[in-house]
């Protein structure tokens, strides 16, 4: 099997330095689940810089290209990689470059399994070349795997291909796993928020609920994104303002755990932004959160309804009702404990440390 993330080594090689997203993340916990099932693989990625970080023993990762090469020494040596390949490629996410890799895959005969990203993808954009590139993508792939029923959903109805669903996975043990959670009334942290500071991440709205909550302890985890230099900058002002909440700025995902453990509620303030879609798809921090036994509340994601009949937590139409349910959880131990439990109980069936879980998720990839 070959694993394909051009955009970003970071997560294969540690003097990689990148921005880390989500898509990265899931591609990580896909590697561990094949190093763990004996399976060999390589991971085919670009810029990987030349000192070399430490890699995984059963590992193979290859440099396609350099930042500096030309177009068309790129293009040469992406299909000169996926010619030598293995089989079966797995990529992530809608983009030009996975569909080069796609159009080369079918060239040179190899099955191409491709997993969806953000709901944005799935849908219809009115734009006519990424519309076409999507469609483009999603006919290339041999084998195409959705984070969620909606993405199947809309995949289907606005580019007529047939999709499965499966949803994302976690590894704890990237996570800083711990084997004792703090109880509720050892967690200091009252709300946390996780995320870029991109305007499509909603922070202004978390700002609006800190100011209404004054009386609960708030930790902002997240930095500035390219192209929101000014928007960050503008937040972070805005959020330092506040009393009772704490800005953290970036931290790296293996360390992610120490603040989540100490935290009563992780809140999502993602945004609608296009025909009641958000850029999310499955949020990989609500499977973080749920893992450490953390409720979600969201003012919009609800993968596959995950939060409806409060059973992990609870989606929120309005700032005010947002309000409300952190005020009422964060008090209320017993209603807390019920919610954690079943969160922990979920993310378990998405744990890559679990046999079944990996063996389910490579025959999903090979198909």
């Amino acid at each position: 099997m070959t694993l394909v993330t051009l955009s970003n080594a970071s997560l294969f090689d540690t003097s990689d330095k990148r921005i880390v997203g989500g898509s990265e993340r899931q591609m990580r916990y896909v590697a561990d689940a094949l190093i763990s099932e004996k399976i060999p693989f390589t991971v085919l990625s670009s810029n990987v810089p030349p000192t070399g970080g430490n890699i995984d023993i059963g590992l193979e990762l290859i440099n396609v290209w350099n930042q500096d090469d030309s177009m068309i020494k790129k293009i040469f040596l992406l299909y000169k990689a996926i010619k030598n390949s293995q089989s079966c490629l797995y990529l992530r996410g809608v983009s030009v470059a996975n569909l080069a890799v796609a159009l080369f895959g079918k060239l040179c005969r190899k099955r191409i399994t491709l997993g969806t990203t953000s709901d944005l993808h799935c849908a219809k954009s009115g734009a006519f070349w990424a519309d076409l590139e999507r469609r483009l993508l999603f006919l290339l792939s041999s084998n195409l795997l959705c984070q969620t029923k909606e993405q199947a959903e809309l995949i289907k109805e606005n580019f007529g291909c047939r999709s499965r669903v499966f949803r994302n996975i976690i590894n704890p043990s990237r996570l800083g796993n711990l084997e004792i959670l703090p109880k509720f009334n050892e967690r200091e942290i009252d709300v946390i928020w996780i995320g870029n500071l991109d305007p499509r991440k909603g922070p202004e709205k978390l700002i609006k609920i800190a100011h209404a909550l004054d009386s609960c302890r708030f930790v902002v985890i997240g930095g500035p994104i390219p192209g929101h230099e000014e928007f960050a900058k503008a937040t972070s002002v805005n959020i330092n303002k506040l009393s009772n909440v704490s800005m953290l700025g970036a931290v790296e995902p293996q360390n992610i755990g120490r603040f989540l453990s100490k935290s009563k509620l992780l809140i999502s303030t993602s945004q609608v932004v296009y025909r009641g879609l958000t850029k999310e798809g499955f949020p990989n921090i609500f499977l973080e959160a749920w893992h450490f036994g953390v409720p979600v509340v969201s003012m919009n994601s609800n993968p596959d309804g995950l939060l409806n009949s409060n059973r992990l937590g609870k989606v929120c139409d309005t700032t005010e009702e947002t309000t409300s349910y952190i005020a009422k959880i964060t008090s209320n131990r017993r209603e807390w404990e019920r919610i954690s439990l079943a969160a922990r109980k979920y993310a378990s069936s998405r744990d890559v440390l679990q046999s079944d879980v990996r063996k389910t998720l490579i025959a999903e990839i090979v198909g």
